[in-house]
């Protein structure tokens, strides 16, 4: 049997891995567009700060079985579900009795006059991570568009290294995907203590060049920015262009079963290219998580080989970010729609805020600052669904007494699978 992988990243190999070992005799193909070996995506906003030694991205965690064919800086350009083929960079064709879809996503570079060429930089590969740090060693004033999880890290990351770094961010507060109102001013202040400028609620409409290198950009408010560079932290779009070729079923991402399978036979699909389905709401979703690509690529892999698993839903929200110092948690429905039918519990004390989301008993929702004890445990009961009998008191239980004291209310209602 020959297994086909296309991407090397968190859901490739995390399938590489299922499929060996349900079949230790099978052929392992994985096949990257990257010149070198998987690396762990979360970190290399390090390396902005120009401190940490690369080792540290490198794990046989996070890379492919040592046993599996991994063909560095290979793309395929072609896929023919009805002949069970693929077609590499070189014209060679290659057949598969199983492939994956593990293609990813590529990051965003806004519709912006001027921003191309030169000093505009998305954060999204090693390389990318590499350029920016080289090029910042020559910039002084550092423009970020966008202040969700990418574009925080970069700032502070950037500012840790002496610039003067303004972020850029069309929704009212940080990361307003996951923060609320309170959390976002919380978070604001101290990024402002630390030396960050953010303009809330702005865009920016164009980016000025002189001889070819960005000198400004320019805010829909009118106003100017002086800037050497600008990293567009403007989220990431999946890569369904050779899903798309091939014919196969898209719509915001490549489309699967509950077993991540593909329409074709024998396709399947994992990771930041697949379109699934949150596991709190039910709905149709697009994540962009590790650990939602890592569990998608052990289910289709173990599937590649034979299993019969099914995907239960990946968590819309599942972060963990330390922001000026400040730790923040966010996990499930953190900004419940005003029609949902949840309830809504809180509690701040000065930096430290806790916010509890319930909808029918059940825990979908948490947003942690300051404190975080008990983080753990709510990411279980919403991943578990089980209803709590008295959710108010599960608000500011700490660490150690918080799970004795929920499981204690435990209702005997399971959770029916989206």
């Amino acid at each position: 049997m020959r297994y086909v992988i296309i991407g090397n990243g968190a859901a490739g190999n995390a399938a590489a891995a299922a499929i060996r070992a349900r079949d230790p005799g099978g052929e392992v193909l994985i096949f990257t567009d990257e010149p070198i070996a998987a690396y762990y995506r979360p970190l290399i906003v390090n390396l902005l700060e120009d401190g940490p030694d690369q080792d540290i991205f490198f794990s046989r965690g996070t890379g492919s079985p040592d046993n599996a064919g991994l063909h560095l800086g290979k793309s395929i350009v072609a896929l023919d579900p009805h002949l069970h083929q693929v077609t590499l960079q070189d014209g060679q064709p290659l057949a598969y009795d199983r492939l994956l879809l593990a293609t990813g996503a590529a990051a965003i570079l806004p519709e912006i006059p001027g921003l191309p060429g030169p000093g505009a930089y998305v954060l999204r590969t090693m390389k990318d991570a590499q350029d920016i740090a080289r090029a910042a060693r020559q910039a002084k004033n550092i423009v970020v568009i966008g202040a969700g999880r990418v574009g925080l890290k970069a700032a502070i990351a950037l500012k840790h290294r002496g610039l003067e770094v303004t972020l850029v961010e069309q929704g009212p507060y940080p990361a307003p995907m996951q923060f609320d109102e309170i959390s976002g001013e919380i978070v604001g202040q101290a990024l402002e203590a630390a030396g960050l400028r953010l303009l809330m609620g702005q865009t920016v409409t164009s980016v000025t060049r002189a001889d070819g290198r960005i000198s400004s950009a320019t805010l829909a408010n009118g106003s100017v920015l002086p800037a050497e560079m600008v990293i567009a932290a403007a989220g990431v779009r999946p890569r369904m262009a050779l899903a798309q070729q091939a014919g196969l079923a898209v719509d915001r991402g490549i489309l699967v079963d509950r077993r991540l399978r593909t329409s074709a036979p024998d396709i399947f699909a994992a990771g930041d290219a697949v379109e699934t389905t949150d596991l709190v709401s039910s709905e149709n979703l697009v994540s962009g998580l590790w650990t939602n690509a890592v569990e998608m690529g052990r289910v289709a892999g173990s599937n590649m080989a034979g299993a019969a698993r099914e995907y239960p839903g990946a968590l819309g929200v599942l972060n963990s970010l330390e922001l000026a110092g400040i730790p923040t948690v966010a996990i499930g429905v953190t900004i419940p729609r005003p029609d949902g039918n949840y309830e809504i519990y809180q509690s701040r004390r000065g930096p430290n805020y806790r916010k509890l989301v319930f909808q029918e008993g059940r825990l979908v929702g948490a947003l942690l600052v300051g404190d975080i004890d008990g983080a753990g445990v709510y990411a279980g009961l919403i991943r578990g669904g089980a209803k709590i009998a008295k959710p108010g008191e599960a608000l500011n239980h700490p660490r150690a007494s918080l799970a004795s004291r929920l499981f204690g209310h435990l209702a005997a209602a399971p959770r029916t699978s989206p």
